[in-house]
């Protein structure tokens, strides 16, 4: 049988690319053909004058359309590993559905459930279950962020997927997103847990002790500048916390753009190191007191957690309902909630104390790793091999 693996990421050598990387990896061992969606950059490069390098990539782009859709439009009962439908295009994900009965999908995000994939609402500040309960309940502010698609039309196609939700084998992340699956699509689906392995983190590198001398007034952002991972509650918190030094890894450009309205002049507390954690990601968490992920939408898992609690052991989260840190217990991370002054409060408590959970969370995270097998996503037996019914359409 024809086996192929279809990813709407692009692999590469950060987030989740690396991800793909090693997916496609073991893919290739067995036998799995490989193909995904291009990362389209061409904004990205005219924003930076380098219209030479925009017009090549284009026509990459048009080409590696033409080849990605030869690749998937005509597959018929092949075995079939999806990741990430809401980039491959919902058209061609919906004729796979329609033409093919073992299939599996990798969930990295909330996008069978949000048309925003992270399911955050801005308005609220708040985790949102609006659209888990009921599609037609999705909020009047929410549009597609990462495909822009039409509203009305991407929420017929996550209704009309519910239809073929009993065909698929799910692999999840953590135990939270196997709950959330089961609320969206009852329980009569198929969900297996397999954790995030993305082959940053050695067991190596977990000494279950503190290496480097952490710097007591010092506090790391770790994350992006999305308002749904958690930089501007960070903002907010640091204010709070004039006695600590909060590093932020982008230019106090590039932050004061996207949020305008903080007054950072009076913040004095927060120092601006544009690609700190992307240029070397372990030394920028390992000197801290406290690393801050207070990602604030149901992650689905968070490679920045893990390697934070891998580089540095003591991790403040927000404890979000759904999100990747329920499945850490309480007494590995600080857990921070919407009261700025209780949370602050707990942080200082923590740094002054100055406890150290390196060790249990390192035992933790050697727990967890041991647990992470990408290579069940090709398990052949583990695919459902019955003929299902296909839903009318």
């Amino acid at each position: 049988m024809y086996k192929i693996v279809i990813s709407g990421i692009e692999p590469s050598n950060f987030g989740d690319g690396q991800l793909m990387k090693r997916i496609f990896s073991l893919a290739n061992q067995k036998s799995y053909k490989c193909v995904f969606k291009r990362t389209n950059l061409f904004k990205q490069f005219v924003s930076q004058k380098r219209y030479f390098d925009a017009i090549i990539h284009l026509i990459k782009i048009f080409i590696d359309a033409i080849i990605f859709i030869k690749n998937v439009w005509w597959l018929k009962n092949a075995r079939i590993l999806i990741i990430d439908p809401q980039r491959i295009g919902y058209i061609i994900y919906k004729r796979i559905l329609k033409r093919n009965s073992i299939i599996a999908m990798y969930v990295t995000d909330n996008s069978y459930f949000c048309i925003q994939s992270q399911n955050y609402l801005t308005s609220e500040e708040s985790e949102c279950f609006r659209c888990l309960k009921d599609l037609n309940d999705c909020h009047e502010t929410c549009k597609p962020s990462l495909v822009k698609y039409k509203k009305k039309k991407n929420l017929y196609y996550l209704e009309f997927f519910k239809l073929f939700a009993h065909k698929i084998e799910y692999f999840v992340q953590s135990e939270s997103q196997k709950k959330l699956l089961h609320q969206f699509y009852g329980h009569n689906i198929d969900v297996k847990i397999v954790g995030l392995d993305f082959g940053e983190v050695k067991l190596s590198d977990l000494t279950f002790k503190r290496n480097i001398k952490r710097q007591q007034n010092l506090l790391v952002y770790v994350g992006a500048l999305q308002e749904s991972i958690g930089i501007k509650y960070v903002l907010q918190l640091a204010s709070f916390l004039r006695q600590y030094t909060i590093l932020i890894p982008f230019s106090k450009n590039e932050v004061a753009t996207k949020y305008p309205d903080f007054n950072y002049q009076f913040l004095l507390n927060l120092k601006f190191e544009e690609n700190s954690q992307e240029k070397n990601f372990k030394e920028y968490v390992q000197k801290a007191a406290l690393v801050l992920c207070p990602s604030r939408w149901s992650a689905t898992a968070d490679t920045d957690l893990i390697k934070s609690l891998a580089f540095n052991g003591n991790v403040a989260v927000f404890d979000t309902e759904f999100g990747f840190q329920k499945d850490i217990p309480d007494d590995l991370v600080l857990r921070l909630n919407k009261d700025l002054q209780q949370s602050a409060n707990r942080i200082i408590g923590f740094v002054e104390n100055k406890n150290d959970k390196t060790e249990i969370a390192h035992y933790w995270l050697k727990n967890y790793l041991e647990n992470c097998d990408l290579t069940k996503l090709f398990f052949e037996s583990s695919f459902q091999s019955t003929k299902f019914t296909t839903a009318k359409t």
